[in-house]
Parts: C-alpha cells; sequence; structure tokens
C-alpha cells in the first residue's frame, strides 16, 4: 500500500518543514501545489523530498487541490494543510491498511499549546479516485462513484 500526502500551499515558509515531518511513517510521497508563494517555500518542499507542483489557482481551492491530487501515485490520498500535523503517522497508516473503507474521517483539534480546545470529524483521507473536490472556496470533496464504505479514527 502507497500513501500520498498532498497538499496546497502559499507563502508557508516558516511552518512547512513541520507539517511535512509529521508525515514521516504516514507517507510514501508528499505532492505539494504551491498557489504563488513570495518566499522560499518551494525550495523547502523541494529540499524536503516533495513533489512540487507551481502555478496553483488560489483563487480556485478545488482546482487546485485536484491538481494535486491527479499527480499522487498512492492508493490513498490524504489531504493536510501546512498549519496541520499529523499526531500519530505510523499509527494512522497502520489505521489505512487495516480498513476496508472507501474513505475516512480523522479527528482534527486546534490547540492552544498541547490542549485541544475545538474538536470535529473531517474528511481528509480516500482512495486514490474515490473522491474530487468542488466549489472554489469552502471545497468540500464529492465521491466519483457513491460513498461507500466511512470510517472513522482519532
Amino acid at each position: 500500500m502507497k500513501v500520498s500526502v498532498c497538499m496546497i500551499v502559499r507563502n508557508e515558509a516558516d511552518i512547512l518543514e513541520q507539517a511535512i515531518q509529521s508525515t514521516v511513517g504516514l507517507a510514501d510521497e508528499v505532492v505539494i501545489l504551491d498557489t504563488g508563494s513570495e518566499d522560499n517555500t518551494i525550495d523547502i518542499a523541494g529540499a524536503l523530498g516533495a513533489v512540487t507542483l507551481i502555478n496553483g489557482d488560489r483563487m480556485h481551492k478545488a482546482r487546485s487541490r485536484n491538481a494535486t491530487m491527479s499527480v499522487a501515485t498512492g492508493d490513498w490520498i490524504v489531504i493536510l494543510d501546512a498549519d496541520e500535523q499529523i499526531a500519530d503517522p505510523i499509527g494512522f497508516r497502520a489505521f489505512l491498511e487495516g480498513t476496508e473503507a472507501r474513505s475516512v474521517f480523522i479527528r482534527l483539534s486546534y490547540m492552544d499549546g498541547d490542549k485541544p480546545t475545538l474538536t470535529f470529524s473531517q474528511q481528509r483521507a480516500w482512495r486514490r479516485g474515490a473522491f474530487e473536490y468542488k466549489y472554489r472556496a469552502h471545497e468540500v470533496p464529492i465521491p466519483t462513484d457513491g460513498w461507500g464504505e466511512i470510517a472513522y479514527t482519532d
């Protein structure tokens, strides 16, 4: 099983390394699409081994997210933002290896230091080709051929 973590970024030089490092143990590849950075975001991504794409459409997030997924080669697609970190990448990979689900809702938590302040579940992982993003802003994943089985994880 191969896992692709997909990200869209813009001017994330100060935080991108933490996000990418949090994928170690989960990701076989990280695919990043830059949407117009004016800092060294793309250089950092490349130095960390990410597949880097440029000229993403920052005004149409769905189009940009779909562009990363079209390049990804993994059996699973995991969506991550540059200001996020995966708390247990090895555990999440084990979860994906053991599930028959078509997509996974992951618990996300906004943190205040080491304490969660707001926690919710969001669909952030699915089998490659099973979902595409729709809508220019406030993009959401839409199934390409039915929802199938859904799983939830921490």
